[in-house]
């Protein structure tokens, strides 16, 4: 071998295991400053027959890791968790991965389109080649505050305003996916998110939501909206059995009220909470729904932390992914008011949830 000679480096992908449990950790011990899922979630995630976890090897070592989950009836494959060692960028470590995807995945039924959602803060959002392969579905805008480990008084004590949200089960929540309408309003892009999570508006992908442990709250408008609006009349819809006239509640509109989506998971850094807020708020109550709202999820938040048996000092802290069309301005309100704070550089580095999708077809780009 001559001297300018370098030695190829081999490239083998294979389907990740158990027992890739520490190479997987060893590619990046500080993914979101160490507030990574996989740490707590890994065993479980690849054993789940509704993902496939695979991982690059470089002359036998793990150099690269990413997954994918299968979502909407099988028209969709989610990107999860890709990460490559900072010693093996540029040998295409994650193209192999997505060719390997797309052999194992090409004679699977469904349109198999492929979905990404990832904060500002990795690196594929900034990448032009990223971008180009990638249609921008969406942004949600994030408002995160300081961590902490023990939540502001303000934000605990009771509130004597009358109840304008309530919790909703995830059988209920099953029951407004089918409310095409309430539907178009809540989420006009056609899904709803949850953490790094988006699903199509499909009743189906309700399973999938409930392997986070999601607690939603909506706004009463919404639900009584709903309500008025029973199943067999959004079905049939059109005439009252007994005048022959329209149904008032089949011409009634929606056009504010919010629905929240809040999961979290545990890490040997942070207990993490996000808050997926979808919706407009409703004109001239816009602080009271909005205070109304968080103050079910912070008690949610405690009550979680502290049935999770977390080490007094891991702090939690959450954040709120609101959609762009949503004033964050009252969010911040809110919050300072709770005696929340957000002067710490962790809180401020998220700015931004994207979510993408190229074609199946483009994972041999």
């Amino acid at each position: 071998m001559g001297d300018s000679e370098v030695p190829q480096k081999k490239l083998e992908v294979r389907v990740a295991t158990v027992d890739d449990y520490e190479s997987v950790l060893d590619i990046n011990r500080n993914v979101y400053g160490g507030a990574d899922y996989i740490v707590t979630d890994y065993h479980d995630l690849v054993i789940d027959p509704d993902f496939r976890y695979y991982v690059c090897t470089v002359d036998g070592e793990v150099g690269g890791f990413e997954g994918v989950c299968i979502l909407d009836d099988g028209d969709t494959l989610m990107t999860r968790s890709a990460r490559v060692k900072d010693k093996f960028q540029g040998l295409g470590i994650l193209r192999l991965i997505r060719k390997q995807i797309y052999q194992d995945f090409q004679s699977k039924p469904g349109k198999k389109r492929i979905r990404t959602c990832c904060t500002n803060l990795v690196r594929l959002v900034h990448s032009e080649r990223f971008r180009k392969a990638n249609r921008t579905l969406a942004v949600r805008n994030i408002f995160t505050v300081d961590s902490m480990h023990e939540m502001p008084a303000g934000a605990l004590s009771p509130t004597e305003d009358a109840a304008i949200v309530s919790e909703v089960t995830l059988t209920h929540f099953s029951d407004l996916l089918d409310d095409k309408q309430l539907m178009n309003f809540l989420f006009p892009e056609g899904f709803f998110t949850c953490i790094s999570w988006f699903y199509d508006t499909r009743r189906s992908n309700v399973r999938h939501l409930a392997k986070i442990s999601p607690y939603i709250v909506a706004s009463n408008k919404l639900l009584e909206f709903s309500k008025r609006r029973t199943k067999p009349e959004r079905q049939q819809g059109e005439m009252d059995n007994n005048t022959g006239s329209k149904n008032d509640a089949q011409d009634e509109e929606i056009d504010s009220g919010l629905i929240g989506i809040m999961a979290g998971y545990g890490s040997p850094a942070m207990f993490l909470v996000s808050i997926d807020i979808s919706g407009q708020p409703t004109a001239g109550e816009e602080k009271k729904e909005i205070e109304q709202m968080i103050r079910a999820f912070i008690r949610q938040i405690k009550v979680q932390y502290d049935q999770g048996g977390f080490d007094p000092k891991i702090p939690f802290a959450f954040g709120a992914f609101l959609q762009d069309r949503i004033d964050s301005k009252p969010f911040e309100e809110v919050l300072t008011d709770l005696g929340f704070t957000r002067d710490h550089e962790f809180s401020k580095q998220f700015k931004g949830s994207y979510m993408f999708e190229q074609s199946f077809e483009q994972l041999l780009d």
